[in-house]
């Protein structure tokens, strides 16, 4: 696929290159892809580029759970390579993993120096300049890589409030390292995007120059037909009607027992989960999430990749966002409300925060009896007009948007700090230089 196309908007302004620190996975996996092609598209009449750093290779532990991106990584290919006309990705070395570097003696330093200098070799072979670099990080685990490059712009992109994710909450000790780690970052980001409104209000009273910019949709991906039939996937076609399906990660966020509730009393029907299992290990002997795997009901259809998930979603009568309101939810903006829109489907959400605005849309309920009211009333309402009405305000949500707002803020915040510097500075800008750890 080619990337570059001439979109007519971009100013010379927008003339920026990202250097991208990739905390869920690689390229391929990373959830914040479609925001990043997006910009990249954006960027092309300018001569922008992209260099997504991914998970390091760490020679102890990743032979052990990613054997094949150690072997990889070890033929070359994986090092620095180009994806996309101005998209690049770049696999570095440390010598202890991120996560379990701070806690032996030396190795953030030997990190440090080890990430600077495959980063800058990274840098001159994916054609970045030096005076627009914008160091783009999204995760507290990946504190200490904000300092790495002091002379860029460095953008903190927070879409989840992580120390209340299920493998650290409930361990105060945890908690506080997270939120000391997220700290760090933030007292070295110029600027902090947040992805919610509880996001924004936390973050706008630690750091100046915060900006809300919600999660979006890559449209035309979930639109799919509106003109004709839609064949569905296999795995539905011999399952009872109406389909009710859920796209996305098992985990903690999800209520099993809302689920268990809606197999029992909408029936005939099917309730299905698409999505790969991404809780803690306990979650899977929970009495809950065993009560789901064994309802006849309910399909774990399980991870299916991006290109075939429209075909489910465009194929469900209605679709859920069956989470638990908590701590963690309450500042989540859902990524899947707005593909679930796109393909003009009815949706059914627990009571969230980021869903609340788009009630025109959407059907919110409370508890399990209610949710299953909404679901039937989502059915026997469904028609032309609703799903206009959906597809349109999720065309207004487009990745594309975001970018371009992302792209403004980016090079307004960037021009007014180097109008303010002098020129001698601007002329010893180097990419690659490094803090001394």
């Amino acid at each position: 696929m080619t990337i570059c196309q001439s979109t007519g908007e971009l100013s010379s302004q927008r003339s920026l290159d990202l250097l991208i620190f990739n905390s869920t996975g690689d390229w391929e996996d990373n959830t914040r892809r479609r925001l990043f092609t997006a910009m990249a598209r954006q960027l092309c009449d300018s001569g922008g580029h992209i260099l997504s750093i991914e998970r390091p290779i760490c020679p102890l532990s990743t032979p052990v759970k990613h054997w094949d991106k150690f072997t990889g990584w070890l033929r070359g290919p994986r090092r620095v390579r180009q994806v996309e006309d101005n998209v690049f990705l770049y696999t570095p070395l440390v010598a202890i993993h991120d996560v379990a570097a701070p806690v032996v003696p030396g190795a953030v330093t030997v990190n440090k120096h080890l990430l600077c200098s495959g980063i800058r070799s990274a840098i001159s072979e994916a054609q970045l300049g030096s005076s627009r670099l914008v160091v783009w990080i999204s995760h507290p685990v990946l504190y200490y890589w904000a300092d790495l490059f002091p002379g860029a712009l460095t953008v903190y992109e927070c879409w989840d409030a992580h120390e209340m994710f299920a493998s650290v909450r409930g361990n105060p000790r945890a908690q506080g390292n997270v939120v000391a780690k997220e700290r760090y970052i933030l007292d070295r980001a110029d600027v902090v995007i947040a992805t919610s409104r509880k996001l924004f209000e936390k973050q706008r009273a630690l750091h100046g120059n915060v900006f809300f910019v919600p999660n979006g949709v890559d449209f035309d991906h979930f639109a799919g037909p509106t003109d004709g039939e839609i064949s569905p996937p296999q795995d539905l076609l011999d399952c009872e009607r109406p389909w009710i399906g859920f796209v996305g990660k098992l985990n903690e966020l999800i209520d099993y027992e809302l689920l268990e509730h809606l197999a029992s009393h909408i029936r005939p029907g099917t309730i299905f989960l698409v999505g790969p299992f991404d809780g803690q290990p306990q979650l899977r002997r929970s009495p809950g999430f065993r009560a789901v795997c064994d309802t006849p009901n309910i399909r774990l259809v399980g991870p299916r990749p991006y290109e075939a998930v429209p075909g489910y979603v465009q194929s469900f009568d209605v679709c859920i966002i069956p989470w638990v309101v908590d701590e963690l939810t309450v500042a989540v903006n859902p990524l899947k409300l707005h593909e679930y829109l796109a393909a003009g489907k009815p949706v059914v959400s627990t009571d969230l925060p980021e869903v609340r605005q788009f009630a025109e849309v959407v059907y919110i309920a409370g508890r399990p009896a209610e949710f299953e009211r909404q679901i039937r009333r989502a059915l026997q309402e469904d028609c032309p007009q609703r799903q206009a009405a959906a597809r349109e305000v999720a065309k207004v949500n487009s990745w594309d948007a975001r970018a371009a707002q992302v792209l403004d803020i980016m090079s307004q915040v960037l021009a007014a700090r180097q109008a303010q510097l002098p020129a001698y500075q601007h002329e010893h800008l180097e990419v690659g230089s490094c803090v001394e750890a």
